[in-house]
C-alpha cells in the first residue's frame, strides 16, 4: 500500500474535525462526492458543499467522532493519479453506518489532491 496517499487520507480525517483551511488544501477545486446509499438513492456533493457539510458536523457531532473507525483496504498510484479504497464505519444520528469508499487522488505541485470519491453508505 502507498503510505504517502493514506497519509492524505489520514490528515483529510484530521481536518474534517476542526481545519476547514486545511480541507481546502486537500480537496481540488474540481471534487465531487457521489454518495450512494442502500435505498439506492444518489448524492452529488461539491467541495464547499462538503467543507459546510464537516463545518457542521464539527459544531453537532463532535462527540460521536469519537467511535468512528477506518480501514484502507487499498492505496497504489501511477504518476500523478493515486486510489485509496477502505471501509468506514460512523455514527449517523446515533446508528452506526458503514461507508465503503474509493477516493481518487491527482499530485500536483502543491501536493496531492483528492479530486473524486465514492461512496457507498450501508445503515447496520
Amino acid at each position: 500500500m502507498d503510505q504517502e496517499l493514506i497519509e492524505n487520507c489520514r490528515r483529510l480525517d484530521a481536518a474534517a474535525r476542526n481545519d476547514p483551511d486545511a480541507l481546502r488544501s486537500l480537496y481540488a477545486d474540481d471534487f465531487l462526492i457521489h454518495r450512494l446509499d442502500s435505498s439506492s438513492e444518489t448524492l452529488v456533493v461539491d467541495k464547499q458543499a462538503i467543507i459546510s457539510f464537516f463545518a457542521g458536523q464539527h459544531e453537532t457531532d463532535a462527540a460521536c467522532r469519537d467511535g468512528n473507525t477506518v480501514e484502507y483496504l487499498h492505496a497504489s498510484r501511477s504518476r500523478d493519479i493515486g486510489m485509496v479504497i477502505g471501509k468506514r464505519t460512523m455514527q449517523v444520528s446515533d446508528k452506526p453506518v458503514e461507508l465503503i469508499f474509493s477516493q481518487i487522488w491527482r499530485h500536483q505541485n502543491n501536493g496531492w489532491q483528492m479530486i473524486r470519491e465514492s461512496v457507498y453508505a450501508q445503515s447496520r
